[in-house]
């Protein structure tokens, strides 16, 4: 009689884990890299220091070493761990260590 019980108490919790793992109720979004702001770029302005612009949009995902004046900020965002995966970049250009332009995929507005 033990066994009998001992062996459904098996079986009833391997199918539940095994149901757990086939209804997936949700998959987590992916997110990696700099998340750039409209705000942030708004708060950029000529001139920069690259300290100022470090302290304002975090570290760079990229920093040439064959190219130290561009920064190249990275995010990539793909929604559920599958399908399409949306990428902005945003390059910041600098010369003499002051920022002298911005380009890729955000604007900044003014």
């Amino acid at each position: 009689m033990r066994k009998l019980v001992l062996i459904t108490i098996i079986m009833a919790c391997s199918v539940a884990l095994s149901a757990c793992s086939y209804f997936r109720v949700r998959q987590t979004d992916i997110q990696q890299g700099n998340i750039v702001t409209q705000a942030m770029l708004n708060e950029l302005k000529r001139g920069m220091s690259k300290d100022q612009v470090s302290f304002l949009l975090g570290t760079p995902v990229l920093k040439s070493t064959l190219n130290e004046n561009v920064w190249t900020y990275v995010y990539t965002f793909q929604r559920g761990g599958k399908g399409l995966i949306k990428k902005q970049h945003l390059y910041v250009h600098f010369k003499n260590n002051h920022l002298t332009s911005i380009s890729g995929q955000y604007y900044p507005i003014g």
